[in-house]
């Protein structure tokens, strides 16, 4: 999370927890997300200098009911089809709140950037619930996972023009970051961008 103390611990110790993991299923998934969240908080109690540290995460993962996509915070997942984004994720936020509730339309103001979840994040303990759900996949396709660092600076229109006509994972995901920076590039800028296959039975 950044802008917070120990933003940079949280989000690595949270890599370093998740990339241990194996059971990628539906229930595998979320706990291993709600045992994130925990021991982040527990680390940040460990030393003063990270007191309430935390981080976001999405991600896409395989397992035993194939391809599932997660998130808790405002990192977000899409995927590229026809030329066009698609959202796979809904943002832990107070904006998305308000959004859902019809009372707000646009650009999200610096207050409606609180995030809701998150894995630590907070001086007490806080049980989260990750959002988590397959998603099918028929044919060869384009994801991207991105922090708000990238969302923020650019709108759909933006995202879809900078990955546009461009062939390789890489290519995409260097557009997209000096496109970023280019609007201004504000906060931390992580982006992933990945072709996935579909799986052979």
């Amino acid at each position: 999370m950044g802008g917070h103390r120990g933003g940079e611990i949280a989000s690595r110790a949270a890599a370093d927890f998740l990339s241990a993991w194996t059971d990628w299923s539906l229930s595998g998934t979320r706990k291993v997300l709600q045992d994130a969240n925990r021991r982040l908080f527990e680390l940040a109690n460990s030393n003063s200098d990270w007191h309430a540290m935390g981080a976001t995460v999405a991600g896409l993962a395989f397992g035993s009911e194939g391809l599932l996509v997660f998130n808790v915070g405002d990192a977000r997942v899409y995927k590229f089809s026809g030329g066009f984004l698609q959202p796979l994720t809904k943002d832990d936020s107070l904006h998305q709140v308000l959004l859902d509730a019809g009372q707000s339309s646009g650009e999200r103001s610096q207050a409606q950037h609180a995030v809701l979840q998150s894995l630590g994040g907070r001086s007490d303990f806080t049980e989260i619930e990750p959002h988590v759900h397959p998603v099918r996949l028929k044919h060869p396709s384009r994801f991207m996972i991105c922090s708000d660092g990238i969302t923020d600076m650019l709108n759909a229109d933006n995202l879809e023009a900078a990955v546009a006509n461009r062939a390789s994972c890489e290519e995409c995901a260097k557009a997209l970051y000096e496109a970023a920076i280019e609007a201004g590039g504000k906060d931390n800028l992580s982006v992933i961008v990945a072709d996935i296959q579909p799986s052979v039975s």
